[in-house]
């Protein structure tokens, strides 16, 4: 008995001091250190979804991508991403602000602010997860949630979160409490399995002893060898844990894998045990049969390697292996435990670090914006090629050199010391991470403003501060001319009104709408809320709404679309539409915004009109050059032709007939010379002589001439106001206006209608925009001529005061008609619009400045009855480049009794002057010459002789040159062509004095 009891009484120890290491300590530590792994595990993934915001935020700062489509990307890699067991392990995102940004399983709170969402223990969750971001940054926050995808079941749950500063989002993931249990209820069902395999090996043992009666003690020496190599194997089993762990024999067969094993690679213990697992991919099996037969042949049995191994659904999987052999008696090898640790998180988080270091030195290089990094004294580390293109310092001119002394002015010196003693401290200060403005230096000295964003890095245990600096002197200069330009118009934009509706993105029914949409739509909030613009009738083509429809359908939102709007009281608005899809209360819909632009396009087409009514002009003022060139030429030929004719005409003897054709011929000289005054008029070489002038005694006077003149089936029809005002103007070129006009009119309408003339007095603020542009009176007379003819259109109303422009056929018309009438009121201030629709008759409107209290009404000039002057035999001088007016004056002058001579340029007149200028009594001379010209050569004779006496003469009517020569003191002027009584008479009264 006491033999039996020696032996068996170690044994009972041995397996009480087993269940107690294993049990009562083992276990336990087991426990805190999956716990805590478990905890590490949360903590390195949630770092992992946060390094993948800093990467999509690099690229948001390096100018690849917007902040919306990098936040937009971001969620749809962290909203995909799962893990576990059973792969239903997610990550969400909230705000700062209690917003649920994403929950890959509530996608109902997504967009949703939550200041009070609790758990079933009445936990604020969202409060508590933004107090440990706030405050912490990171951390672990303990709370009760939903068992995964499953609404239905609360666990509690343990979640690391952390902040991610530049987005104000607060990321994390958790574990649940019954995932932690579950394994560890199946650790202890396996250690309790081993700890009954070895109280039954004890057990074993001891009957064996006492059946053998305590064999000798080499036999025991050899059980408790057994015995001890077993706990040995099993101890190592446990101190490797959580990582998976696998036990091999020598001839490579599975004795055992830990739970961790069956955890992260998905094989069951049953289902690997006594076999061979295969899970070592094809390109890592030779490398791995290389480590263990090293290990194998390695003194101390152990080795470590990286590799890869594959879990059971195929997924690679990065790890460190950990081979340590077990050996026996004599040293000889009996199997390895392999302690595999899953790297694949650092491996990701490290390749995400190398393509981070990556981006980061291909953005810097191509940054627009300068990037500087300094080191805790305050040194350049780090200067990429924009600051170069900045400050204009080289790297190798920087790097190691103070920051301050050479980037900021010396009066902020002092006040960037005390702000960086702060900043190594903590690593914090008042510009770390926000975007500051301030004066920055270049290198040549020159002070600039700079926009300056830092941040903070912490290497080593030192704070690092890394600064985006962007040179923003064109923003600024921008900003200015904005500024400027905002002051001016701020009042106009502030009273534009703006139309916003929300509505439902299914039934387009109105949820909201404000002030703006009432303005614009004329509904009322009451009539609107509630139906859809189709309802309200908004639609001047209900088609634009399935329009707008399929364009946000196609591009996810619609940006200033023009739109044209009805009304409540049928007015059409033009409007530019944008639309942005959102949730409001809960469910999706449409925010939509509206500006009316109908004025906007309205100036538009008036600064269209303007700008064709300016190239008309220019197109006249070029014509009207040309054309007075010609008149004045045309005047010099018709003088000679005037002037033969009436020489024949005067001639006595002569045969009947000849002298009647002499009179024909002076006859149509005549109507030339009435072309060319037109011309004259047109090309504004004719001054019009302004007075006050009755308008509606000038309409009376055209109405008389022209039922004359117009057919009976024309009705002319009068609206004069009795009480209108005298106008400035010329009466004479007055009566051509209406003239023309009604010409014009009864050409209009061939087959009878009426032709109505109005006036009335108007105000400029009363005219429409078109009609008042460029207009600088206050009052004016307003005349009105319209028909009730053919119209025109568009394209024809462009071109009827285009010189030669006629729609009459050969023969019937000139084309200067309304041309001649738009010179003749431009040049007296006024305006002339014309309005016209095919088969809807023409107006035309004229507006005409009032006449001021200077300005008197002439009388009719007194007739002077020519008599035949009487010539003493003067010397008369003419002066003229055309040979045939020489000749004709020579003739008449001659045959009056007067001694002439002649000059054929200016030059030639004053050389005959000088010597014989006192025999001279008078001087004729043409002011369009060649050579020094007629005004100056005036001024010559002037300068000889003031006593001279001059009488001027030219084919242009008695302005610009013809009035500086009358001032320079020409006794007078004759305008050709003249008649040679008119001539005789004016030099007659010149040598008179």
């Amino acid at each position: 008995m006491k033999r039996y009891l020696g032996a068996v009484l170690p044994a009972l120890l041995s397996v009480i001091l087993f269940g107690v290491t294993v049990f009562g300590f083992l276990l336990p530590e087991v426990e805190s250190q999956i716990i805590a792994k478990k905890r590490e595990m949360i903590r390195e993934l949630t770092n992992t979804v946060w390094n993948i915001l800093a990467t999509y935020d690099a690229q948001v700062r390096g100018g690849l991508l917007d902040k919306d489509e990098a936040q937009r990307r971001a969620l749809g890699r962290i909203r995909a991403l799962r893990y576990g067991p059973e792969g239903k392990d997610y990550f969400w995102v909230n705000g700062l602000n209690e917003v649920m940004i994403m929950h890959p399983y509530r996608m109902d709170l997504e967009g949703q602010r939550l200041p009070q969402f609790k758990d079933i223990k009445g936990k604020d969750l969202l409060h508590a997860f933004v107090d440990v971001a706030r405050q912490h940054g990171e951390g672990f926050v303990s709370y009760y949630w939903q068992w995964k995808d499953e609404p239905g079941q609360l666990k509690e749950k343990t979640s690391y979160i952390k902040l991610f500063q530049p987005w104000g989002w607060v990321v994390g993931t958790g574990l649940y409490k019954d995932d932690v249990e579950a394994e560890m209820r199946a650790m202890n069902r396996d250690m309790s399995l081993v700890g009954a395999a070895v109280l039954l090996l004890v057990t074993l043992l001891s009957g064996y002893l006492t059946y053998r009666e305590m064999r000798a003690e080499g036999e025991r020496a050899a059980a408790q060898e057994v015995l001890r190599q077993t706990l040995d194997k099993y101890r190592a089993v446990l101190e490797a844990s959580p990582d998976p762990v696998i036990v091999y024999n020598y001839v490579g067969l599975v004795d055992y894998v830990n739970p961790a094993f069956s955890r992260v690679f998905g094989w069951r213990a049953d289902e690997v045990l006594g076999g061979k697992i295969d899970f070592v991919p094809d390109d890592e099996k030779e490398a791995t049969l290389a480590a263990i037969n090293a290990v194998y042949d390695h003194p101390d049995g152990l080795l470590s390697f990286e590799s890869r191994r594959l879990t059971r659904d195929g997924r690679a999987r990065n790890v460190m292996v950990s081979l340590a052999v077990y050996r026996g008696d004599g040293g000889a090898p009996l199997g390895m435990v392999v302690n595999l640790t899953d790297i694949t998180s650092m491996k990701r988080s490290a390749e995400a670090l190398r393509e981070s270091e990556e981006k980061f030195r291909s953005i810097s290089a191509n940054a627009l914006d300068g990037v500087v990094m300094i080191d805790p004294q305050g040194r350049i580390t780090f200067w990429n090629q924009a600051a170069t293109a900045i400050f204009g310092y080289a790297a190798d001119e920087t790097l190691g050199r103070e920051l301050h002394p050479l980037l900021a002015p010396p009066r902020y010196h002092a006040d960037y010391v005390k702000a960086f003693a702060e900043f190594g401290d903590s690593g914090t200060g008042k510009a770390v991470g926000r975007m500051l403005e301030l004066v920055a230096r270049r290198k040549n000295g020159q002070e600039f403003p700079a926009e300056l964003s830092v941040s903070s890095l912490q290497l080593h245990g030192q704070w690092y501060a890394v600064g985006i600096v962007r040179d923003i002197t064109e923003r600024k200069q921008a900003e200015e001319a904005l500024r400027q330009s905002e002051s001016r118009y701020r009042t106009i934009l502030e009273t534009v009104p703006y139309s916003i509706a929300i509505s439902d993105l299914r039934s387009g029914a109105n949820l909201e709408i404000n002030d703006g949409f009432c303005l614009l739509s004329g509904h009322s909030r009451q009539d609107a809320l509630g139906k859809t613009a189709l309802d309200l009738g908004l639609y001047n083509r209900p088609e634009d709404h399935l329009t707008l429809r399929d364009q946000l359908e196609r591009d996810g939102e619609i940006n200033g679309q023009p739109v044209t709007y009805r009304a409540k009281d049928g007015r059409l608005l033009e409007c530019l539409v944008s639309v942005r899809r959102f949730v409001y209360a809960g469910r999706p819909c449409l925010l939509s915004v509206a500006q009316d632009v109908s004025a906007l396009r309205q100036a538009e087409r008036e600064q269209a009109r303007l700008q064709a009514q300016l190239q008309r002009a220019q197109r006249m003022e070029a014509i009207g050059t040309l054309a007075g060139g010609v008149a004045h030429d045309f005047n010099n030929i018709l003088q000679a032709i005037s002037g033969y004719t009436q020489l024949i005409g005067g001639h006595p003897g002569l045969d009947q007939k000849v002298r009647r054709y002499a009179e024909d011929i002076d006859l149509a000289a005549r109507r030339a010379t009435d072309l060319v005054k037109r011309l004259l008029t047109f090309s504004r070489k004719v001054e019009p002589a302004l007075q006050k002038v009755d308008l509606n005694r000038q309409i009376d006077h055209a109405v008389a001439m022209l039922e004359r003149t117009i057919p009976k089936m024309v009705r002319i029809t009068t609206r004069l106001d009795p009480d209108l005002k005298a106008v400035k103007a010329d009466p004479g070129q007055m009566e051509q206006v209406l003239m023309n006009l009604g010409t014009n009119a009864r050409d209009a309408m061939p087959e009878g209608g009426e032709l109505m003339i109005e006036t009335q007095n108007v105000r400029a603020e009363d005219l429409s925009p078109g009609a008042a542009c460029q207009l600088t009176a206050d009052e004016y007379v307003m005349l009105r001529v319209s028909d009730s003819g053919m119209g025109m259109d568009a394209e024809t109303q462009k071109k009827i005061f285009d010189p030669f422009f006629t729609t009459k056929g050969v023969g019937q018309g000139t084309g200067l008609g309304l041309s001649i009438v738009y010179g003749i009121i431009e040049g007296h201030g006024g305006r002339i619009s014309c309005y016209s629709q095919p088969g809807q008759g023409t107006v035309f409107e004229i507006c005409l400045p009032v006449a001021d209290d200077s300005l008197t009404e002439r009388e009719a000039p007194e007739v002077v009855t020519v008599r035949q002057a009487q010539s003493n035999g003067e010397t008369i001088l003419v002066v003229d480049d055309e040979a045939a007016i020489l000749d004709v004056s020579t003739e008449l002058l001659q045959g009056a009794g007067y001694k002439v001579i002649t000059a054929r340029c200016g030059e030639d007149a004053l050389e005959i002057y000088r010597t014989r200028g006192q025999a001279i009594s008078l001087v004729i001379m043409d002011l369009g010459m060649p050579g020094m010209g007629g005004q100056r050569a005036l001024q010559e004779l002037k300068r000889l002789d003031p006593e001279v006496k001059v009488l001027i003469s030219s084919g242009y009517s008695g302005d610009g040159p013809v009035k500086d020569s009358l001032a320079a003191g020409a006794l007078g002027f004759i305008m050709k062509p003249y008649r040679l009584g008119d001539l005789l008479e004016k030099a007659h009264l010149a040598i008179q004095g």
